[in-house]
């Protein structure tokens, strides 16, 4: 088992938990945390609990599909059943169970798992309200929150969404807010979900008539809104997520505006929100990073200089990053089986699970269990982040791997087109620096992975202007400031351009959409 000292360093954060555990199973009881694929999650990962021992009985009386989901052999005590329980558990510092809420409470908003019950506690924290319980309703792009409450007073739902922004992601705040005098109950005391309907469409499209005069500007911004919201009378000050905006409508709006030959980043809606202060920033393109020594200075020069075929790299010894997604897992199986390399894989861990089981569960999601273990005999795993100096592990460890590698291939990057502008900048912009920084120290070729994106789509100071963007350019004009993934991945070639400059062996490849594997249409392991 693990040592006093690194569980204490597992569960340091865990410590200042403000949550209730549950305490430990009773004699004769056990109670395993599992992943999906029923192995033990390790001590402050998030799973799903399972009772066994004398206390489980043996089914449910005439349900056989539902004894047959719930009930089941204990793979761990031969001859005795497990019962599935659907709650999310964890095992804390002090070796408790804690409950984090039910399974089924989990919804996909977008491609993003959400936890209702965080959402609800975060709502239950507010002074005003007493009990809240929220609520999934639409479909596919379509889909929303909604938060029902009880309250001992009225609650100004402005002030509601701006407290919740301090403690969730902007994309667990739910569209709607509606206060009931009572929340609807099942026979045993729990909330009735079920009894909770979908908000009336006149409820949810409406919002008081305002006469605050709008500029000709706001008055077409407006329209889009009305458009896309089905939201009606939306006045300068209106908030663009409290009329139930989601992030896929903030693209629909992107689209809509460009037939005028406007121009508004993805984030501006994140921090200015309102119909008079999005407007407001249409066509303020922030300044180029960097001055003489960032872009500008690169505009129109050429970046391909090679007179000669590039050398080639040993791939006998290679450091990968990013070896969990959808292109690293590939290229890691191409290195091992085409080139028989060992590959240090950096992975990170996060919340739900740890890094060697992530990078496992990958394998054998992509090439099947039999493939996967055969594979990891050449892997060698180093848990850190790229976003970290000295890639989040100990300098005389850094060091060491340098002496261990001849190359790397970078694939880490955050690859979602929406989100919060320091979180892209540190895993994109700053993790290629860190990443180069190692190369430099090690004299290690690096091949770092970028995206077709960089191109833009059109030019900055002229839109209606044709021309090419090959690899032989890197920036003419285009406008790769519109959206943080963009930006933030142009950025980073600049970082390995510089590095080329300075004497560094790297090339840089621009990959464009990934869909699915062409051999077996196998896709990715999110689909979102």
């Amino acid at each position: 088992g693990p040592s006093e000292a690194t569980v204490y360093a597992t569960f340091k954060d865990l410590t200042r938990s403000t949550r209730i555990s549950i305490g430990r199973p009773v004699l004769n009881t056990r109670v395993y945390i599992l992943d999906k694929h029923k192995n033990f999650v390790p001590p402050g990962v998030p799973g799903e609990a399972y009772i066994s021992g004398t206390c489980v009985g043996i089914g449910y009386i005439h349900r056989i599909a539902l004894t047959k989901e719930k009930f089941m052999p204990d793979p761990f005590v031969p001859g005795q059943i497990m019962y599935r329980t659907g709650d999310m558990c964890l095992l804390n510092s002090q070796w408790d169970i804690e409950m984090l809420g039910r399974l089924d409470n989990q919804v996909k908003i977008h491609g993003l798992r959400i936890e209702l019950g965080e959402i609800e506690t975060a709502l239950q924290s507010y002074p005003k309200i007493s009990e809240a319980v929220v609520k999934d309703f639409g479909e596919n792009t379509d889909k929303y929150l909604a938060a029902y409450y009880t309250s001992s007073q009225p609650v100004d739902h402005a002030a509601l969404r701006e407290y919740l922004g301090h403690k969730l992601p902007h994309y667990m705040i739910p569209s709607y807010f509606i206060a009931k005098e009572r929340l609807p109950l099942l026979p045993n005391g729990k909330i009735d979900r079920n009894a909770l309907l979908e908000p009336a469409a006149t409820l949810l499209h409406m919002v008081p008539g305002k006469r605050v005069p709008l500029t000709k500007k706001e008055r077409t911004m407006r329209r889009i809104w009305t458009k896309i919201l089905g939201v009606k009378n939306i006045g300068p000050d209106d908030n663009f997520f409290a009329l139930g905006g989601s992030s896929l409508d903030v693209i629909r709006v992107q689209a809509a505006i460009l037939q005028y030959d406007w121009r508004i980043r993805t984030q501006d809606f994140y921090d200015l929100q309102t119909l008079r202060a999005v407007c407001n920033a249409i066509d303020q393109v922030p300044k180029n990073q960097g001055g003489e020594q960032g872009p500008e200075a690169r505009k129109n020069v050429a970046v391909n200089r090679a007179d000669k075929p590039l050398g080639g790299v040993k791939l006998d010894r290679v450091l990968l990053t990013g070896a969990t997604g959808y292109l690293g897992v590939h290229i890691l199986h191409e290195l091992i089986t085409a080139y028989d390399s060992s590959v240090y894989c950096l992975v990170r861990d996060n919340k739900h699970i740890e890094s060697t089981q992530r990078l496992k569960q990958t394998l054998a999601f992509y090439f099947g269990a039999e493939r996967s273990e055969r594979l990891t005999k050449n892997i060698r795993l180093v848990q850190g982040d790229v976003s970290s100096r000295y890639l989040g592990i100990q300098k005389k460890e850094w060091e060491a791997l340098g002496k261990s590698v001849s190359a790397v291939i970078h694939c880490a990057a955050l690859t979602s087109h929406i989100g919060r502008a320091e979180l892209f900048t540190q895993v994109n912009v700053t993790g290629t620096e860190n990443v180069v920084a190692f190369c430099e120290q090690a004299g290690a070729s690096l091949m770092h992975v970028s995206t077709m994106s960089v191109s833009g789509t059109r030019y900055t100071d002229d839109p209606g202007k044709n021309g090419t963007f090959s690899e032989d350019c890197y920036y003419i004009g285009q406008n790769y400031l519109d959206n943080e993934y963009v930006k933030t991945k142009f950025l980073a070639e600049g970082a390995v351009l510089d590095a080329i400059d300075r004497g560094l062996d790297a090339r840089i490849f621009r990959v464009g959409n990934l869909t699915c594997r062409y051999e077996d249409a196998k896709f990715q392991i999110n689909p979102h």
